[in-house]
């Protein structure tokens, strides 16, 4: 052979064939959350395993059957057009069909010769009759194998076929060509909970794996740019940064094996694998980074969003619409649960117990008849163990106000009370209480902050004035109580303002030196104002309402 054929080893990881899993080995997953040494140990000696189930070999002389979402390393041969004058680059460049992804790149590549017999007649007379001449033909090929995977759930035979390209590195020169045809059954996705368990760890390990050979390959070119199969065309990179793209390219097509892998088993019937596939997914899948989301479409067409990003488990870009519209404070009360209920559900699937069961009660105590925002479980279970739970037995509402004078050495204080219940989820943050005149328009209004635990109370307080009264000596009062957005979660007195008797006097002055008040109520003060300090978050305080009045 050409000695200008080389062994792509030079550019590309030469990689043994992958052993099928022992059947009697027992894969202990739990090591891989122990110690660093103990876990890389771990993992190394469930590589083959870990290998098998993103990509098995097929087996010579067998029809090819696949689980839907399963990943097979098949053989491909390439004739070459004439020899090389340097290394080759061999991968897959198009594919056909839409049911099957191919990798980006043959896994292993060597260079050889097939052999087969030509011929051809010699000229013949009517005298003499010549034997037809048979020679050897020999044709340079390359060989090596290739990640394909099934993208579609649908059972049942798929044909497709794909183009793979040999290219000469240096020069960049296509030398061979050929066609592939690709037929194979495909089954019902495996329900099986070991192996959910372990596809969970072949996601994290390739994916880590990935992470590892990019992080060398920007230390070795020197280029943050993002890593593409595009980056594999000659001429562009040296041999050594072309193995750190194969490689990489090929632990990111095995950790999106195992993470379609699990996506299929969580859209099966078998409840028990869908929770654990479901679960396993909200363990690996990116957090999104909500500090600063944003929401700009109409409500109605973001919610929709939502429940679709939910529903295929987008779960980072569901949590970006749930955050803005959050923010925006111009839902409906029945928006605002429809909205809490993704929340939870979201929640549900990253494993946040806590979190789920906060946001779905308080979606449920705003609409005690609502449905869980999606059938599979964990969400559907989690959601329903907080229904039956009953915290809230009825929607919450406001109590009728009420009004009574205050005096405390010598002056007079208005004070209008509004419970608002049930709320033991604190969906509840504050809300507005209003005074109207005769003529109808606002006289006085506090904004104020939602105190008490199951049962909130809006309380806010007025100088004792007697222009707050109408003719007949009665309040006209409108209140409402708002979430931390400002959605209105209840109202009284709306839109015609509650005539409101004022109660009797309630004297708490006392004969007690006024410096000692003074004293005392600076104490309290600087007291509270610690307290405040412990309890307010170090976030942008938000105001109720779009227009961001404080409390």
């Amino acid at each position: 052979m050409n000695a200008a054929l080389l062994l792509l080893t030079a550019c590309l990881a030469a990689q043994s064939e992958p052993k099928p899993p022992d059947p009697d080995a027992v894969l202990d997953v739990s090591k891989v959350d122990r110690a660093p040494a103990s876990r890389d140990d771990a993992l190394e000696a469930m590589r083959p395993e870990l290998e098998a189930l993103t990509g098995q070999p097929a087996q010579a002389g067998t029809d090819l059957e696949l689980p839907a979402g399963d990943s097979v390393l098949l053989p491909v041969e390439v004739p070459l057009s004439r020899p090389s004058s340097g290394p080759l680059v061999l991968r897959i460049v198009g594919s056909r069909g839409g049911r099957f992804e191919f990798g980006p790149l043959l896994s292993t590549v060597e260079l050889g010769t097939t052999s087969e017999a030509s011929g051809a007649a010699a000229p013949t007379s009517k005298r003499k009759r010549h034997r037809r001449s048979t020679k050897a033909t020999e044709t340079i090929v390359a060989r090596g194998r290739y990640l394909v995977r099934s993208t579609d759930m649908k059972p049942g035979l798929v044909r497709e076929s794909a183009n793979a390209d040999v290219v000469e590195l240096n020069s960049g020169v296509l030398v061979g060509r050929t066609r592939i045809e690709l037929s194979a059954r495909i089954l019902e996705p495996s329900t099986e909970l070991s192996a959910i368990e372990k596809l969970e760890v072949a996601a994290r390990h390739f994916s880590a794996q990935r992470l590892e050979a990019e992080t060398s390959l920007r230390k070795t070119t020197g280029s943050s740019a993002p890593l593409s199969p595009e980056a594999l065309k000659p001429g562009r990179v040296g041999a050594e940064a072309l193995q750190l793209i194969a490689r990489a390219l090929e632990h990111a097509f095995r950790a999106e094996v195992a993470l379609t892998r699990l996506r299929f088993a969580a859209a099966t019937k078998n409840d028990a694998a869908v929770e654990a596939a479901m679960l396993a997914l909200g363990r690996l899948l990116p957090t999104a980074e909500v500090g600063r989301a944003q929401s700009q479409g109409k409500p109605r067409d973001e919610l929709n969003a939502a429940a679709e990003h939910l529903r295929v488990l987008a779960l980072d870009r569901a949590e970006v619409i749930v955050a803005g519209l959050r923010r925006r404070g111009e839902l409906s009360r029945a928006e605002l649960s429809e909205l809490l209920a993704l929340d939870g559900a979201i929640a549900a699937v990253r494993g946040q117990s806590g979190a789920a069961e906060k946001s779905m009660g308080r979606a449920l105590c705003l609409d005690p008849k609502r449905s869980s925002p999606d059938p599979r479980p964990p969400i559907r279970t989690r959601f329903e163990a907080v229904k039956s739970a009953a915290r809230c037995v009825s929607a919450l509402h406001l109590d009728a106000p009420e009004a009574y004078i205050t005096t405390v050495n010598g002056q007079s204080e208005l004070h209008v009370r509004v419970g608002a219940g049930p709320d033991p989820y604190g969906v509840v943050a504050g809300g507005s209480i209003m005074l109207y005149g005769g003529g109808g328009g606002i006289i006085a209004e506090r904004n104020v902050r939602a105190e008490g635990e199951t049962d909130r109370v809006l309380l806010a307080v007025f100088p004792d004035d007697e222009s707050y009264r109408n003719i007949e000596g009665v309040l006209l009062v409108q209140a409402s109580a708002k979430d931390v957005s400002g959605v209105i979660l209840a109202s009284v007195g709306d839109p015609v303002p509650m005539r409101l008797e004022v109660g009797e006097h309630e004297d708490y002055s006392t004969g007690v030196p006024w410096w000692v008040w003074v004293g005392g109520g600076l104490l309290v003060l600087a007291g509270a104002g610690v307290a405040t300090a412990m309890l307010v978050p170090r976030e942008d305080v938000r105001g109720i309402g779009p227009i961001d009045v404080s409390f």
